[in-house]
């Protein structure tokens, strides 16, 4: 048994007994006249039922045994106010059949709880056949009977709902001295309510820290942009219990929010296009720099309900601004749910602190999405270079490294050696830039001395980028890339999966491509015939597993 448990039992026992002292010394009135022993020995068997319960709902459940016993009531219930129903519900109950207490709701259609509830107010009606201040009690199951006491429960938080009795058991009506004992169990209700409360206060609180944490666990492991704001998104919806999410990022260039990641939502949401800074809700989110809830979003003013809305079913959404260190506003971030809302302070003060927690991880994601691109146009120029020298080669880059792709991508390959790919697709023939344009032009056969300086290029390659660090795997690709899976490959005869993974798919995408294209000393083969011979090479020449994956893409692809 946690501290938790032992907590509550405490606070149980200790209601127990104050309910005892209470109904036995305040309110000798309640036990005149009537089996008083019997009535403490009662208590004090209930009060041991209270001192085992290892719940809420189970305290809460004797509190409504102990009041009922004490004041031979037939009927009784504890009736909260639940937010989300707009409405009473029963928390506990005796008397009542549960196919009553598990549907009915009470709200304003109902005079007499919900008069109580309203005005905070405690109400003893004798002789309910007689009462002619409410009326629609008479075809309520719940006051079922000649008389009937009510009283609010109040926390220094206000109040939660309402205690009621209905019926004595032996026809007398309840008296006043009852309904003082009435509010001072409504008083010691109120007690364990608070607690519990601050206890699913305090686990929210638990829940919205770890939400947080897993947040930056999330999106501190993932460098790529379009990755971050996905998660982003995700974890906002799970914070608020919300149905959709959107997040916009403020275009340096165009000075607008453009949508660049949503969640529980049809992909053409994304088409609803970009907002100036001041424009609608998202616009004035970001030029303010203040949050905005709407509860209803067709009954706002400030909302045009366009066709993107009403076709996801969105009615209520609360937009919160995306601010740096520096305080400025980056974005915003939407949460939206399916119905009618009224997003509570505490949320929106959540999903606040949350979306300016994401800022310093979208920042660094767009930082490296920046020096990903100087490497991508440095490498595109390096690749430019080697073209440039041969114009037998040009386009063949393109060409090897979109088929070695798209193996990747058939092979479900992950993001990191997917990107690793394409960098040694496009660089893999780099090391021909040292090689004499006399060997690398030559029509004529090429001599063993020449073959053998033309065999050096991968490993050149390998040498001439192993400077650059955001390389390093990309140089080994490079470098093995015309091994043989038999072994009898170079520039070190490795064998079958000896062979790194990446470079024998980027084998096979080279040379078909080499195959198919023209070259100084011969004509280029058609893609059948180079299709043929990597299917006669497979064991040998290349992984026949790569192989038949190969064969099945360029079959679809030109079928």
């Amino acid at each position: 048994m946690d501290a938790l448990d032992i907590a509550i039992l405490v606070l149980g026992s200790i209601t127990a007994v104050l309910l005892v002292i209470d109904i036995c010394i305040r309110h000798k009135t309640v036990l005149s006249g009537r089996t008083g022993t019997g009535h403490i020995d009662a208590l004090q068997k209930i009060t041991s039922t209270i001192s085992e319960a290892r719940s809420f709902e189970s305290i809460i459940n004797a509190i409504m045994h102990i009041t009922t016993s004490a004041l031979h009531a037939e009927l009784g219930s504890i009736m909260l106010y639940n937010e989300d129903r707009k409405g009473l519900t029963i928390a506990a109950s005796r008397g009542i059949p549960d196919h009553i207490k598990n549907n009915i709701i009470i709200d304003r259609d109902d005079q007499i709880s919900w008069w109580v509830f309203k005005k905070s107010e405690p109400l003893l009606i004798e002789d309910l056949a007689n009462e002619t201040r409410f009326t629609f009690f008479k075809d309520n199951p719940l006051y079922k009977g000649n008389s009937l006491m009510c009283v609010p429960i109040r926390t220094s938080n206000g109040i939660l709902g309402v205690f009621s009795v209905t019926n004595q058991l032996d026809g007398k009506p309840f008296t006043q001295g009852n309904l003082q004992t009435m509010i001072s169990i409504a008083g010691h209700v109120a007690i364990i309510m608070g607690n519990e409360i601050n206890h699913q206060a305090l686990l929210e609180r638990m829940d919205e820290l770890e939400s947080l944490y897993n947040l930056s666990e999330q999106v501190s492991h993932s460098l790529d942009l379009t990755q971050t704001l996905r998660n982003i998104t995700k974890l906002a919806m799970k914070i608020t219990h919300t149905d959709a999410c959107s997040l916009r990022l403020l275009n340096p260039d165009s000075h607008e929010l453009d949508i660049r990641a949503c969640t529980g939502v049809g992909p053409n949401y994304k088409n609803k296009g970009s907002l100036r800074i001041g424009q609608g809700v998202g616009g004035y989110v970001a030029q303010t720099g203040i949050s905005v809830t709407i509860p209803n979003l067709r009954k706002d003013d400030r909302i045009h309900y366009t066709s993107y809305l009403e076709d996801e079913g969105l009615m209520s959404l609360v937009s919160v601004p995306i601010k740096d260190t520096e305080g400025s506003v980056i974005g915003i971030i939407s949460v939206y749910r399916r119905e009618e809302y009224n997003f509570p302070d505490a949320m929106v003060n959540l999903l606040s602190t949350y979306a300016n927690n994401t800022a310093v991880a979208i920042k660094n994601a767009r930082l490296f999405e920046t020096i990903t691109k100087n490497y991508s146009d440095t490498i595109q120029s390096l690749a430019l270079a080697l073209e440039a020298k041969d114009k037998y080669t040009r386009g063949h880059s393109e060409r090897v490294t979109d088929f070695a792709l798209q193996i990747a991508m058939e092979m479900d390959l992950s993001e990191d050696q997917i990107n690793t790919l394409r960098f040694a697709g496009r660089l893999h023939d780099i090391g021909k830039i040292a090689i004499s344009d006399n060997i690398l032009l030559k029509n004529d056969k090429l001599t063993l001395a020449e073959y053998a300086d033309i065999k050096t290029h991968p490993q050149r390659g390998a040498d001439l980028l192993k400077p650059l660090a955001f390389l390093q795997e990309t140089c080994e690709v490079i470098k093995h890339h015309h091994e043989r899976f038999d072994g009898r490959g170079y520039p070190d005869g490795l064998k079958g999966e000896q062979i790194p993974l990446l470079s024998r798919i980027l084998s096979i995408a080279d040379a078909f491509d080499a195959m198919t294209s023209e070259r100084p000393y011969r004509a280029p083969l058609s893609q059948e015939k180079a299709l043929q011979e990597t299917i006669d090479c497979a064991d040998t020449q290349f992984d026949p597993d790569i192989v038949n994956i190969f064969h099945g893409i360029i079959t679809k692809q030109y079928s």
